[in-house]
């Protein structure tokens, strides 16, 4: 069972009452979905990656909107937790991938939910660190720096080399994208993303890298559109709309297809999170449904093992609840594929390249062919159940709490608007 707490977000004061349930959230019946062992931490906002049988779940916001360090690892065969070396520093929104036995993570927010920058790296600021975890030696290094600061992005690796794509700084949409070769240990520039999105989520199927939905900005209405470059033709695709837009969810491959899962749209009222799960197949160029989430989160650990997805951590209700739950769905393989079976994408609209940013979501129908770790001894091997209070070790949110941070909230975003005023100024007036 999962705990889950809130605290305020930006914009939201009005709406905590309804947002404060701090009981115990279960993860109901959903067809084929299965509860796992709670995490030992309770975040949003996180990011996660698969190497081998573990699951590695990392950084995000702790109860209360705390930033963590904190690395938790999965083992999905024995159901267990552990916890790994932290984070050098703490990250919320970041991209994680697995690349020959490591983990590497970039961008990310860094700081406060509400700081908006202000002098402590807050949700308008993002970051070009790129950081490798060796599981071996549970240790972290630095690798060459990214040449864009980005957080919400999509990322995957394929043949050798990392693609970071879209995401935001300042919290608007971008649309660069950018690839680090681990061969020669430099980045290069590739096509822009016709599109612009963050709050987006990646994926590598048949010999291509995939951008999934995302927003245009932070509140704005998600995307249904879906974008897919293939590295051989430096082109990009435009495939088959998602079933339903989507922000901040967990895409994964699995049977040679592309699932997603998890998301938030805090336009449909609360909780805001979406339960609809689903799976596009390349070769029909089809999006299709699974079977619904047991507790729909946003800001989820989502990574696949085998046949299984997993949806591990995250918020289960809009801006910034936390929990530690995990659920894991067994996806079919159609015709006995195998595991590791990758199809050809060869469906699809071509998208010219440089093309306009998207104004929001589309209901334009696609054209669609015929055819991980150390154990730590505080986490008493991480099986046990979160304890009432924030699973991080912080408080839940009180009514003080939130009114408090409410008002801090509006403070810095007041405060964080005047400095960036009075910064133009100063720079258009040679001051």
């Amino acid at each position: 069972m999962g705990r889950g707490s809130v605290a305020c977000g930006i914009g939201a004061c009005t709406a905590i009452a309804a947002l404060m349930s701090f009981g115990t959230t279960a993860a109901g019946d959903s067809g084929s979905w299965t509860t796992l062992r709670a995490s030992p931490l309770a975040r949003t906002e996180v990011t996660s990656a698969a190497i081998g049988r573990s699951i590695y779940v990392l950084g995000g916001y702790g109860s209360a909107g705390a930033p963590s360090t904190a690395v938790t690892r999965y083992d999905v065969d024995r159901d267990r937790w552990n916890l790994a070396a932290p984070l050098p520093r703490p990250l919320n929104h970041a991209m994680a991938v697995p690349w020959r036995g490591d983990l590497y993570v970039v961008g990310g927010y860094t700081g406060l939910p509400l700081s908006l920058g202000i002098g402590t790296g807050g949700v308008a600021d993002a970051t070009r660190d790129f950081w490798r975890y060796e599981p071996e030696r549970d240790r972290w290094s630095r690798m060459p720096p990214a040449p864009t600061a980005r957080a919400a992005a999509a990322a995957g690796v394929l043949d050798g080399k990392l693609y970071v794509a879209a995401g935001a700084d300042a919290l608007a949409a971008r649309r660069r994208l950018e690839v680090f070769d681990f061969a020669s240990g430099r980045w290069s520039r590739g096509p822009d993303v016709p599109l612009a999105t963050e709050h987006t989520a990646g994926a590598v199927v048949g010999g291509a890298f995939y951008v999934v939905g995302g927003r245009p900005h932070y509140g704005g209405k998600n995307h249904r559109f879906v974008q897919r470059y293939q590295p051989r033709e430096r082109r990009w695709q435009r495939v088959a709309d998602l079933r339903r837009g989507r922000g901040g969810f967990a895409a994964a491959a699995v049977c040679g297809r592309v699932a997603v899962f998890g998301g938030e749209d805090p336009r449909s009222g609360l909780p805001g999170t979406i339960p609809e799960v689903e799976l596009y197949d390349p070769g029909d160029d089809r999006w299709m449904p699974l079977p619904a989430m047991g507790t729909p989160r946003h800001g989820l650990g989502g990574a696949s093992v085998g046949r299984r997805i997993y949806a591990l951590e995250g918020g289960d209700v809009t801006l910034l609840s936390v929990t530690n739950v995990g659920e894991a769905l067994t996806v079919p393989c159609p015709n006995g594929a195998a595991e590791d079976e990758q199809r050809p994408a060869s469906a699809g609209r071509p998208v010219e390249r440089g093309g306009p940013d998207d104004p929001g979501d589309t209901s334009r129908p696609a054209s669609r062919p015929s055819s991980s770790a150390r154990s730590e001894a505080a986490a008493e091997e991480a099986g046990a159940e979160a304890a009432p209070t924030g699973s991080d070790g912080s408080l839940p949110a009180t009514g003080f709490a939130v009114a408090l941070l409410c008002g801090i909230g509006a403070a810095l975003t007041a405060g964080g608007l005047l400095l960036r005023r009075r910064t133009r100024y100063d720079q258009s007036t040679g001051a």
